[in-house]
């Protein structure tokens, strides 16, 4: 559940970014979804290579 919620808030900011893309603030918002998507998956990794 933790790893779930930053993931649809991230898809959900990607696809409002894509929509809005010609704007200046939409490619911010795609940009920072897309950072927000990275995230949960390198602290995953991270989690798992460092305590391993």
């Amino acid at each position: 559940m933790m790893m779930l919620v930053p993931l649809l808030i991230g898809f959900l900011m990607v696809g409002v970014g894509f929509n809005y893309r010609e704007q200046e603030w939409g490619v911010r918002l795609l940009s920072a979804g897309v950072v927000v998507l990275l995230v949960p998956i390198l602290v995953k990794i991270y989690l798992s290579l460092h305590l391993a």
